[in-house]
């Protein structure tokens, strides 16, 4: 992974000489290739060099095979996400980058009051919201509440909302968790993750599909679950979830579908399906917007987020941490609290939360966390925080897990 993030630093250093064909075809693996194009891939480096030089700032392996960096420039700092293949020679399989946290501590010290969680909020983001909670009679009992009910973007977040349907389906006899399903080229998405770069064919069970998609945020792996449980049954079990206005995302998009519709190239294409009813919608989804090409694009700014993206309100996503927690306490579905426990999302404190769970979403003017826990005295409880700002690309994830933290320290005094 370091001599491939070295190449991708030193492409990115050396503006107006961009990477001919022959280096990126041995650098990048076919199946990403087949999926973003040489000439493509070459014009994202060279758009991204402009802002050059830079300084790679931030190394930190996720696994053998994919780690997170940050590379700082004179005006510009990015996250890059770099996964490579399992085998020699290790070529690049995912590659994403992200703008990079410009404002890493927007608090010298911990907050010791929602109220002051709440004011460093409403300081950092147009539109914010945060639901603290616990689970009493299978249900969300909110503790403390800043605009909770408002739907905001929610970025992959929306992935709950899958695990919800497998179990569901899983509890139905009509899926497994050891199932196999193979990996398709037309279902496959662009990062994050790293199953984009698995030759169609792959097997891996339901149960790694969905793994990978909460854990790491596969985004392919979230299309294969998609595509295998059937787009409108997972609509269908939206409300079941507890979303108060499925509609806001229904037809439930794909990250592909989510990354063609937001490319520039197809700006009348989103104009269209934006202008369409839920049939219409459709149509364009099993046509124009499945035979359109996906492309690895970098963008900095937010792109539509109150229109194009996955919708729920932090209540709505405490509620269906609820469902989940329950559903992983049935027979058979013991993997629903597994999966969402691989990842916990930031440092916990095991002793005082044996118990975390966690998914989270961002793009581009949108972050979103939520977190499962369940406490040392076996009270189980929900935060969920929600940063959105349509004008606003700056990534305020650093100073979102230090306010999580601090809120984990109030939520643990909770009598």
């Amino acid at each position: 992974m370091g001599t491939r993030l070295r190449w991708v630093l030193d492409v990115l250093n050396r503006p107006g000489t961009p990477p001919t064909v022959a280096e990126v075809t041995t650098t990048f693996s076919p199946t990403f290739l087949a999926q973003v194009p040489a000439a493509e891939l070459i014009a994202v480096l060279e758009q991204i060099a402009d802002a050059g030089p830079f300084t790679l700032t931030a190394y930190t392996p996720a696994d053998d095979l994919s780690a997170q960096a940050r590379i700082d420039g004179p005006a510009l700092a990015l996250s890059v996400g770099l996964a490579v293949e399992p085998t020699a020679p290790n070529r690049i399989v995912g590659l994403l980058f992200q703008p990079a946290d410009a404002d890493a501590s927007p608090r010298a010290s911990p907050a010791t009051s929602w109220g002051e969680i709440d004011a460093v909020l409403d300081g950092l983001v147009s539109e914010p919201s945060m639901l603290a909670a616990e689970i009493t009679n299978r249900s969300c009992s909110p503790i403390h509440a800043l605009d909770a009910d408002r739907s905001l973007a929610v970025g992959s977040t929306f992935k709950l909302y899958v695990l919800g349907e497998l179990a569901h389906q899983v509890s139905a006899g009509l899926a497994a968790w050891d199932e196999q399903l193979a990996i398709r080229d037309d279902w496959k998405s662009l990062p994050s993750g790293i199953m984009q770069g698995m030759p169609a064919g792959t097997k891996h069970t339901l149960d790694e599909f969905a793994r990978q998609m909460i854990s790491i945020s596969d985004n392919t792996a979230a299309d294969h679950l998609i595509h295998r449980l059937g787009r409108e049954n997972v609509e269908a079990n939206l409300a079941a979830m507890g979303l108060a206005d499925p509609s806001r995302m229904i037809p439930f998009l794909t990250t592909r579908e989510l990354f063609v519709l937001k490319a520039p190239a197809n700006a009348d294409l989103a104009v269209a399906y934006l202008a369409a009813d839920v049939a219409g919608r459709r149509a364009l989804l099993a046509g124009k917007i499945a035979a359109a090409p996906v492309r690895l694009e970098f963008w900095a700014e937010p792109r539509q987020i109150d229109t194009l993206e996955w919708f729920a309100s932090t209540t709505d996503l405490c509620t269906a941490m609820a469902k989940l927690r329950d559903l992983g306490g049935q027979p058979d579905l013991g993997p629903v609290l597994d999966v969402l426990a691989v990842n916990p999302g930031l440092p916990v404190d095991t002793a005082r939360w044996p118990y975390v769970g966690f998914k989270g979403g961002s793009e581009p003017g949108v972050l979103q966390l939520t977190w499962l826990l369940r406490r040392s005295d076996d009270r189980w409880f929900v935060l969920s925080m929600t940063l959105d700002d349509p004008a606003d690309a700056t990534d305020h994830s650093v100073a979102a897990v230090g306010l999580a933290q601090s809120a984990l320290d109030l939520l643990a005094a909770v009598p």
